[in-house]
C-alpha cells in the first residue's frame, strides 16, 4: 500500500471520478440572432467551464437578447445626437430612446445578476 492512500477517501476524491473528460461549454441556443449568439459565446468564454448550469441558459439567453436590443438603441441615440443637415434635434425622439435605454439597463442587469 502507498503512503497515503490509507483511510477514507476524502469527499474531493470521492466527487472527482479520476476521469480527464473536459468539460463542454454549452452552445448558444439556435434561437438566438447571430449578434445575440455572438454575445453568448463571449460571456460564456469570458467564465470558467464550469460555471453555467442548465438552469442559467434562459436568463443568458435573455441576456444576451437585451445586449443586442441596448446596442441598437444605442445606435440609435447616437443617430439621433448627431447634426444631420437641415434637421433640427428632436427631443421627444432622443427621451424616448433613453428610455427604453434605461429599460434595457435595467433588464440586462437583472438578467446578469440571476445568472451568476
Amino acid at each position: 500500500m502507498a503512503l497515503g492512500t490509507r483511510g477514507r477517501k476524502s469527499m474531493t476524491d470521492l466527487m472527482i471520478d479520476g476521469s480527464t473528460t473536459a468539460i463542454q461549454r454549452p452552445d448558444a441556443p439556435y434561437n438566438l440572432t447571430d449578434a445575440a449568439a455572438d454575445e453568448w459565446r463571449a460571456i460564456v468564454n469570458s467564465m470558467p467551464a464550469e460555471h453555467f448550469a442548465r438552469i442559467h441558459y434562459p436568463m443568458l439567453t435573455q441576456l444576451c437578447r437585451h445586449k443586442v436590443q441596448s446596442d441598437r438603441i444605442d445606435q440609435l441615440i447616437e443617430q439621433c445626437c448627431t447634426k444631420q443637415r437641415g434637421k433640427t434635434f428632436d427631443r421627444a425622439q432622443y427621451k424616448d430612446l433613453c428610455s427604453q435605454a434605461a429599460v434595457e439597463s435595467s433588464e440586462s442587469l437583472g438578467c446578469a445578476v440571476r445568472c451568476d
